[in-house]
């Protein structure tokens, strides 16, 4: 996503880990999906730096790993290249269990190269997000995953007036995994602030 331009950008949203095919092309719980996603970015206010490995230095270099949302695994990507406030949001859906809807969570990260690299990709230029967990004010993400129960009634229309009984609002939903993989709740420094444990669903 980046929320610079009040939109996520379309290659940031990323199917490619999908293999339960819950978002195919042009589906209503794909526009939805979006819809919400860019509903929350477009009242985001902070600014993440850009991260291009090598550019200053042949020696930067990270990596990412995120849950697959299809299979809950992990999975690692290798230099990434993420413009300024982007983040690249993998989806997908796997059986989550009789009473859970969705899940979501930013993704890890590990750097090595120059200090001020290593620096760039843990706190993308929010110095807060730096150093141990229990001095963290602000938080940095870079990538994560969201996953949706496949086996729930969704309603995938964009007005909550539709909705029938029985059904499960997927625009809220959605919302909601949003902003735990931003950190909210999520994050060492919100559940700091907010003394929330460390599981949300």
């Amino acid at each position: 996503c980046d929320w610079s331009s009040d939109v996520c950008s379309s290659d940031l949203f990323d199917y490619s880990l999908d293999s339960n095919n819950f978002f195919p092309a042009n589906s209503p719980q794909r526009a939805t999906f979006e819809a919400a996603l860019n509903d929350i970015a477009a009242n985001l206010q902070d600014t993440l730096l850009e991260i291009v490995p090598h550019k200053d230095n042949p020696a930067d270099s990270w990596s990412a790993t995120v849950t697959n949302p299809s299979t809950g695994g992990t999975q690692s990507y290798a230099d990434l290249i993420l413009g300024e406030n982007e983040i690249i949001v993998f989806a997908g859906a796997r059986q989550l269990g009789t009473t859970q809807l969705g899940e979501g969570g930013f993704g890890g990260a590990s750097a090595s190269g120059t200090q001020s690299f290593v620096n760039l990709v843990l706190g993308r230029g929010q110095s807060g997000a730096l150093g141990p967990n229990a001095s963290q004010t602000d938080f940095a993400v870079t990538v994560g995953s969201m996953a949706f129960d496949v086996d729930a009634n969704w309603y995938f229309g964009q007005n909550a007036s539709g909705i029938v009984a029985g059904q499960a609002d997927f625009y809220s939903v959605a919302a909601h995994e949003f902003a735990h993989l931003l950190g909210f709740g999520t994050a060492e420094s919100d559940r700091k602030s907010t003394r929330l444990n460390s599981s949300h669903t």
